[in-house]
């Protein structure tokens, strides 16, 4: 019996050996760690990044170009069509496009030398788009992302005239320009607006664009008139309708300011201005025209100017004298005034 039991013990299949099955240490392996990804190729510069030539030289090579281009057949010529017109328009909104890109911050000098080289191409093409009217006794317009420009045949009976697009702009003449159309003088009526910076006048630390560019020209047989007896209402737009809720138009008086505080409208956010642009200055100003409110329209502001030129409005601090407001009311009770002079 011991022997069997011996037998048995002895005759037992031996465990797997665990050294002969764990892995040899030949077999074993790190895993290798993903290589880090390639670097990302450098951004590409912008286009003519840094500028390699001055703003004004930038720009009256690209201004060249597009006269040449368009009116290869020379200015004032029956021969130019309204296609090649509208394309002169597009070319220059590109160049107006292209210039806030490679010259985002242009000195003051540069600024004003390529602003008056493209009013000078804007005018131009207004001119052969004035003959084009006064031949076809009608409305032509070209329009493109950064400039539209209209022209049209005044008629006797209409006082009213607008540039169209998106930023509309309106001009109501004075009668007695109405009264040599009826006449038969051929009397047109020239316009163009633009969101881009043509003028480079340095505006104020204080004040802001609120509005493009609009220009008003008005012509009598071909002869630009520079002054009126009678002021001449022209509504400009703004950025956005609610910039004439938020803010003043023109300077509040100080019972201006009362009447909005006591509608629950607020004090003014600024004061929403008309300028124009004084040719010998080189500068915005406001001498000589009157900024005024729109009865009955939102979205822009009036102003009454007995000239044209370039306009835009602007917004600017609220002056009101020492800050203060006097307020005037009645009591009903004791049947008295109440006078108060406060800051706030």
């Amino acid at each position: 019996r011991t022997t069997w039991l011996t037998r048995l013990h002895f005759n037992r299949p031996s465990p797997p050996s665990r050294r002969a099955t764990s892995p040899s240490s030949s077999h074993l392996t790190t895993p290798t760690p993903p290589s880090p990804p390639p670097p990302p190729p450098p951004s590409a510069p912008p286009p003519n990044f840094p500028p390699p030539i001055p703003y004004a030289q930038w720009m009256s090579e690209r201004l060249s170009a597009i006269q040449q281009l368009s009116f290869s057949s020379g200015n004032r010529s029956a021969n130019v069509s309204l296609d090649a017109l509208q394309g002169a328009a597009e070319a220059i909104s590109d160049v107006l496009q292209s210039a806030s890109q490679v010259y985002p911050e242009p000195d003051e000098a540069n600024a004003m030398e390529a602003g008056l080289q493209m009013r000078k191409t804007i005018g131009v093409v207004l001119g052969l788009l004035q003959d084009m009217s006064v031949r076809s006794a009608g409305v032509v317009r070209v329009t493109s992302p950064e400039l539209n420009i209209t022209v049209q045949a005044a008629t006797s009976g209409q006082l009213t005239y607008d540039t169209g697009g998106a930023s509309n702009a309106t001009i109501r003449l004075p009668g007695n320009i109405t009264l040599q159309a009826e006449a038969g003088v051929p009397v047109t009526v020239a316009m163009w607006t633009t969101s881009a910076d043509v003028h480079g006048g340095v505006l104020n630390a204080s004040d802001s664009r609120a509005g493009p560019t609009v220009s008003f020209s008005v012509f009598a047989n071909q002869t630009q008139l520079t002054s009126f007896e009678e002021p001449l209402l022209i509504a400009l737009p703004v950025l956005a309708a609610s910039d004439t809720v938020r803010n003043c138009v023109g300077q509040p008086s100080q019972r201006d300011v009362f009447e909005r505080m006591r509608s629950g409208a607020g004090m003014c956010e600024g004061s929403l201005q008309c300028k124009f642009w004084d040719v010998g200055a080189r500068a915005w100003s406001e001498e000589g025209c009157k900024t005024v409110p729109l009865n009955g329209t939102t979205g822009g502001i009036g102003c009454l100017c007995t000239h044209l030129t370039d306009f835009i409005s602007i917004k600017v601090p609220v002056a009101v004298e020492d800050t203060a407001v006097e307020l005037l009311s009645l009591d009903p009770v004791q049947r008295a005034a109440v006078h108060c002079r406060c800051s706030k």
